[in-house]
């Protein structure tokens, strides 16, 4: 019995080495077995008063969650392994048993919480949650970087690191936690911006056989700025190359009538001359109905490498230039990809909701968020720290700059609604600058006959802020009837 005792001892001294480093082992052993009271805030916002909401907190203590966090992510953030933890996944935590019963005393008038009979000398994951009925409300984790959202041996949240004295038996969380509740609502028509109107066509002569109006022209560069253009897909393969000429959409293999992401890869000529931001400009749809946006992409050592493109599923012409293409001279470009040419897309993709997020400032990190409701469906929250829902999945967590995050809804996901949010997450210690961000949605009901592509630019957004895009679901079928230029003003269209 004794060396049982003497063995988990000198597993818990262990524990505290590598949760806390050599320079406080000595102080944490010594406190092997303190219980504590763990104090903070909880900070709350939107429009759904703080009385009529619940909050739930669990903490989770790391070594029993090992399989929740992917340890490959240390490696591309360039953190060892000793350090770094791994990408968080709430999926798949279970809660601590020694804590797991415990009841947060949470004061609703002061917003003060306590946590009482905390294990000291263990680290943890603390989430919190909060639900109103009628609203969707955000969760927010602590234990986690603020920059890379890894969890860290100095992330953690450790009770033994902020003890006052053994005396006081009493620890604080590192800052308050943030939670918002928004009530649900039909997309807001006055702040999303309608998609570009249809270039008028003259009326053909009538002796005349009627002529298929050609796409606008992406100019071809006059001289080599890009030395490579390759699109492949996510899985590697290569789509198309353009790195020595324009492809035609009938040599390229891109998946016609598809809405899956892509990824480009490109190399400016020389050493790129300092150049930090590129843009891709995307041209769907012919003649009268096509549209032609700018994505911004980032530009590293003159190279860029593994950038997510979604497109529609239809005919679409992707060129890279070092301009917006409103401001663009035509030096700068590169050649053309063409995808689709000669094939109609489906009159539906495959799934209900694409949405897609960019931004346009370098170094920070703006998250898209999407809750997924439905008749006999259990509501589920799919973001960063949730990403594979069972209706809805979130592709990449992009925590440095511009883009995109993408969320798709399953194959099986039929007549489900979801709320689409966007929130500024972090700044990264830059003296927060304002971003505008991009949100695309594409919305599909084949039931409802409803088709929807529209976009949202919202501008000078800061730090911490949180911004509502729209509610998408079966509903808007309503709004066809009831609100037929608000429903256009959506991007939307009943096809029958």
């Amino acid at each position: 019995m004794r060396l049982r005792h003497l063995s988990l001892h000198l597993s818990l001294i262990a524990l505290v080495l590598v949760l806390s480093g050599c320079e406080t082992v000595t102080r944490l052993a010594d406190q092997l077995g303190v219980r504590v009271v763990l104090r903070g805030t909880i900070e709350f916002s939107g429009d759904v008063d703080v009385a009529d909401a619940d909050v739930s907190i669990q903490l989770y203590r790391i070594l029993e969650n090992t399989s929740a966090f992917d340890t490959r992510a240390c490696q591309r953030a360039g953190q060892s392994l000793g350090q770094c933890y791994g990408g968080f996944n709430l999926d798949v935590l279970t809660p601590s048993d020694a804590v797991g019963g415990l009841t947060p005393q949470w004061d609703r008038a002061s917003g003060a919480i306590a946590i009482p009979n905390v294990p000291a000398d263990f680290g943890y994951v603390l989430v919190a949650q909060a639900s109103a009925s009628g609203a969707q409300c955000s969760s927010d984790i602590i234990g986690i970087e603020d920059e890379s959202k890894l969890v860290t041996r100095g992330s953690l949240l450790s009770p033994a690191r902020t003890l006052q004295s053994l005396q006081a038996r009493e620890a604080r969380f590192p800052r308050a936690v943030r939670l918002r509740c928004d009530r649900t609502s039909r997309p807001r028509t006055a702040d999303v911006e309608p998609p570009p109107a249809p270039r008028p066509t003259p009326d053909p002569d009538p002796g005349q056989e009627p002529v298929e109006e050609l796409p606008p022209e992406l100019e071809e560069p006059e001289e080599v700025f890009w030395t490579s253009f390759r699109l492949l897909d996510k899985e590697g393969e290569l789509l198309a190359d353009a790195s020595g000429a324009s492809v035609p959409g009938a040599q390229e293999r891109a998946p016609c009538g598809s809405s899956r992401p892509m990824t480009i890869e490109a190399t400016l000529s020389g050493d790129g001359g300092g150049i930090e931001r590129a843009f891709l400009h995307v041209q769907e749809g012919r003649g009268a109905s096509a549209v032609i946006r700018d994505l911004p992409i980032p530009v590293r050592n003159g190279r860029i490498e593994g950038h997510v493109v979604q497109l529609s599923g239809g005919y679409a012409r992707l060129q890279l230039d070092l301009e917006p293409i409103e401001q663009s001279s035509g030096e700068g470009v590169s050649h053309v990809i063409e995808i689709c040419s000669g094939q109609a897309p489906p009159q539906f993709p495959a799934q209900e909701l694409l949405a897609v997020l960019s931004w346009d400032t370098d170094g920070t990190d703006v998250d898209l968020h999407t809750w997924v409701s439905g008749p006999g469906v259990n509501e589920e929250h799919v973001y960063f720290a949730a990403r594979n829902g069972r209706w809805a999945q979130l592709d990449v967590d992009d925590v440095d700059g511009f883009g995109p995050e993408t969320i798709t809804s399953s194959e099986d996901a039929r007549n489900l609604t979801y709320d689409v949010k966007i929130h500024y997450w972090s700044d990264h210690g830059r003296p927060n600058p304002p971003t505008d961000a991009t949100v695309r949605i594409l919305y599909a009901n084949r039931d409802a006959g409803i088709r929807c592509d529209t976009t949202r630019v919202v501008r000078n957004i800061r730090s911490r802020d949180w911004h509502v895009i729209g509610r998408f679901g079966p509903e808007l079928a309503e709004l066809a009837q009831e609100g037929p230029e608000a429903f256009r003003a959506l991007g939307c269209l009943v096809v029958r």
